[in-house]
């Protein structure tokens, strides 16, 4: 891997880091005055990382070298450096931080024309695709991938038309486009496909006033499959919140067949807080911390990270609980690592994501859906008419639910549907996925259980999408959502790798015994799954 290599001369850097407090794997990763001239800072970030040093002390690594300043300086080179090293490691955790730290998702590998975005795919993984992910969020551009492996969405098959450039590429070039074929998987082109169909950007001067939100509304573009009409309501009336300058909480209506991503984009808008960690801040607290909390209110209109209180097929009790914070005069607070926080309600968005109405969404979503695909000139009243059709869909059924006073502060509806053929092949993908990852770390445990040490295995999965799309189209229930799939492919699959791999001669007892797993070289399993389901472990 490129970043494997960044700091050869620091192998025993981080020697005691792992079993140390924070403080002491921060001094782990110094150097001595002895190597300080030789070392720089980004080959000890790149080393803490390859080391699997956790979030925090990479941070403060970044912090402490982005304000030492004179010849400790980070360059921008060197954040290259760092980011490709996150990729190399698979560390999902870390992108944004790198990047936020002003590493370029839009660079290339150094002395080359690779892309950092092909070194992504190139790792084959369930890590990789979240990377990409990630990346594309940032800002990555999806076209340093040649366009003829993703350009017609999933169903791109792995014979596509040659580019027109493809003549004027150089050997190397052409060498990475072939590479690149073979890894750019079904969630990977679903992903680069969906990075140039994202929501048009706000004017620049909306979008630094407003900017935590565009941010994780971007992310959620991103990182989310499905949904795109859920996702670009939501920031519609989310910027009409702030444009309005409403100090009261914003209420919306997650309305439609459960299993379809209402949490998942809940979590991505800001703070995420269940109803049930909304506590009261007590109005007579004596002598105590709540006395501070309670005095330490101060609602403002600054936009800043969402607090988002989720609802989820509440029962009586948690809808009274919403509802006395949103008439009451009390103060709220929630715990986060600990500590008391009190809820902004100018910065607060409450989401009710409701069981009832499932059917009248059904039938509002065979009525529209044509039409909601269509981008039509006059969006603003395009828009309106057709939440105003939900809501006259929807309203009474959500009311009996949740009762009318809660209902009385519901602003805005928003319809979550159905997946699409391409979004549940897609999903069949990502669980296909995770469950050659998770086949691959119950290998490498029991490799490590049985000789100390890894085993130097790669497990790779080829699905391609009609298999993917042949599944899902199988055991896909519009009711149970995305649970239904994941559990098709457990039932029809996942069990088949196991047996697969029980009979292989990954178990034998006598393989890696006599020599350890470094020098018996690299192994990369592909599991195949074809059009009926059928394993292959090759």
């Amino acid at each position: 891997m490129e970043a494997a290599n960044t700091a050869p001369t620091n192998a025993n850097l981080l020697s005691a880091g792992s079993e140390t407090s924070d403080s002491k794997e921060l001094d782990s990763v110094d150097t001595s005055n002895q190597t300080a001239e030789a070392t720089r800072p980004s080959q000890i970030v790149c080393r803490a990382i390859e080391s699997g040093h956790d979030y925090d002390l990479i941070k403060e690594l970044l912090t402490n070298y982005s304000q030492s300043g004179g010849g400790d300086t980070i360059s921008p080179e060197e954040k290259l450096d760092i980011l490709l090293s996150v990729i190399a490691c698979s560390r999902t955790d870390l992108v944004d931080l790198v990047i936020e730290n002003g590493a370029d998702p839009n660079g290339r590998v150094h002395n080359s024309e690779i892309p950092l975005l092909a070194s992504a795919i190139l790792n084959r993984n369930s890590t990789s695709v979240s990377i990409v992910k990630l990346l594309l969020a940032a800002g990555a551009d999806p076209n340093s991938i040649p366009k003829s492996l993703w350009e017609h969405g999933v169903f791109t098959y792995q014979s596509p038309e040659p580019d027109d450039g493809d003549e004027l590429m150089d050997s190397g070039l052409k060498a990475l486009k072939d590479t690149l074929e073979e890894s750019v998987n079904v969630s990977v082109r679903h992903s680069l496909f969906q990075a140039t169909r994202t929501l048009p950007p706000l004017p620049a001067s909306i979008e630094m006033y407003l900017l935590p939100f565009v941010k994780r509304i971007t992310r959620a573009e991103h990182l989310l499959i499905g949904q795109r009409t859920a996702i670009k309501w939501v920031r519609m009336f989310i910027i009409m919140k702030f444009m309005t300058r409403t100090n009261s909480p914003l209420v919306m209506a997650f309305v439609g067949p459960a299993g379809h991503g209402k949490s998942s984009l809940a979590k991505e808008l800001g703070t995420f807080i269940p109803i049930s960690s909304l506590q009261r801040v007590d109005p007579d607290p004596g002598e105590g911390e709540d006395e501070e909390l309670s005095n330490d209110t101060s609602p403002t209109n600054a936009p800043g990270e969402l607090e988002v209180i989720f609802v989820d097929k509440g029962d009586k009790n948690e809808y009274q609980r919403l509802l006395s914070f949103l008439e009451g005069e009390d103060a709220w607070y929630y715990l986060s690592e600990g500590e008391k926080v009190i809820i902004d309600r100018s910065n607060t968005l409450c989401i009710i994501a409701a069981s009832s109405g499932e059917d009248k969404v059904m039938e509002y979503y065979d009525l529209n859906s044509r039409e909601l695909e269509v981008e039509l000139a006059d969006t603003a009243n395009w828009e309106s008419r057709l939440h105003r059709e939900l809501e006259l869909f929807v309203a009474n059924d959500l009311e009996k639910e949740i009762g009318t006073s809660l209902a009385g502060h519901v602003s805005c509806y928003i319809p979550f549907t159905p997946f699409s053929k391409t979004e549940a092949a897609v999903l069949a993908h990502s669980y296909l996925l995770k469950a050659t990852d998770s086949l691959a770390e119950f290998h490498d445990s029991l490799h490590h259980a049985k000789l100390g040490e890894s085993d130097n295995v790669t497990f790779i999965l080829d699905a391609q999408v009609e298999a993917c799309d042949n599944l899902a189209t199988t055991v896909y229930v519009i009711k149970l959502g995305a649970r239904s799939i994941e559990q098709g492919v457990f039932k029809a699959v996942q069990s088949q790798m196991v047996q697969h791999y029980l009979k292989s001669d990954l178990l034998k007892e006598n393989r890696g015994q006599g020599e350890s797993a470094g020098n018996a070289g690299d192994r990369c399993v592909t599991i195949t799954v074809g059009e009926d389901f059928a394993i292959r472990l090759e």
